[in-house]
């Protein structure tokens, strides 16, 4: 029992380095504050963000897909929804993670 738990947590804590070096790569690429609202400014750093940034995004997508299917398979066996809450959660709080980079790149 322990070590599933332990498993479920060492997820959330992978998920949460990950999001760390995602925005840590994705700041580079972000519009000045002062320039947000001029006409024509772009970062101009799209391949910049899609080299480092985009390659992080998906490999905890993908991994959400994989570990996302472990969990239901653990719910369907045991009827712990443990798994399929963590998962879920760490999605949902990749999805604000990108929203507020992508609020960041102007408009």
């Amino acid at each position: 029992m322990l070590a599933k738990i332990d498993r479920w947590w060492l997820w959330m804590v992978a998920n949460l380095i990950g999001m760390a070096l995602f925005l840590e790569c994705a700041v580079k690429t972000w519009v000045q504050p002062e320039l947000v609202n001029e006409p024509g400014v772009n970062s101009g750093e799209g391949i910049i963000w899609g080299l480092t940034a985009l390659p992080i995004l998906l490999v905890f997508v993908l991994a959400h897909f994989v570990f996302g299917i472990v969990a239901h398979r653990q719910r369907e066996r045991n009827g712990s929804w443990r798994g399929e809450m963590f998962v879920g959660s760490t999605l949902v709080i990749w999805v604000a993670v990108f929203f507020f980079d992508n609020a960041h790149h102007g408009a």
